[in-house]
């Protein structure tokens, strides 16, 4: 074999040895809301560009089992960062994020999430006889969730005169909030706390 044969040769046994690098990607998912494991949650993972940009064709997606696992093997490519998209119905989203520099070729990278379950409390504000004008009711929010369309982001409700009114906010099952009501005539100011029930609706009836 002559000079030139054999670097041909050497160059292609080189490049066809050249394989690609993965991330595995090994996770498992939680559920917050009643300390379990959580299945059928749908896990997807995003590459963003060195330049801040979403690369719509690096997308991966699977969902948990039923211990809640996933695996995934992502392509090596240059990236800042991966996205890492939890979901699944009657939960919040959960959106985290993975440096491309904290991820290593050699070894599973582990992650762990947990999401929470939806839960609603219904207050109904009531002003019973003798109901007059001039009474004001306020509500205190001191435990709020401001990232959802059903979240209730004002840390305060005010309710004049003759009211009968309802107001449902979202929040995280199985979870104790705390809130606190003022009503102007007679005065009265007391604190109270809620427990939410994970995928239902808790009622609190507030007649002054």
């Amino acid at each position: 074999m002559n000079k030139l044969h054999y670097i041909v040769f050497l160059f292609i046994s080189l490049t066809s040895c050249k394989k690609d690098l993965y991330f595995q990607i090994e996770g498992q998912v939680f559920d917050g809301s009643l300390n379990t494991v959580l299945n059928a949650a749908d896990i997807q993972i995003v590459q963003v560009n060195n330049d801040g940009s979403v690369n719509n064709t690096a997308v991966y997606n699977t969902i948990t089992d039923n211990n809640g696992k996933f695996s995934l093997n992502i392509k090596r490519e240059k990236a800042i960062k991966y996205l890492i998209n939890i979901s699944k119905d009657n939960y919040f989203d959960e959106e985290k994020s993975i440096n491309f520099s904290d991820l290593s070729t050699e070894t599973p990278n582990i992650v762990l999430y947990q999401l929470f379950a939806k839960s609603w409390i219904k207050f109904r504000i009531n002003n019973v006889f003798p109901a007059n004008s001039s009474d004001v009711f306020t509500l205190n929010f001191n435990d709020k969730l401001t990232v959802c369309n059903e979240c209730c982001i004002d840390s305060k409700y005010y309710y004049n005169g003759n009211i009968h009114d309802s107001l449902i906010c979202l929040f995280k099952g199985n979870q104790s909030y705390f809130f606190n009501y003022i009503v102007s005539s007679p005065f009265e100011q007391k604190d109270i706390e809620i427990k939410t029930i994970s995928f239902d609706t808790v009622t609190y009836d507030f007649n002054y």
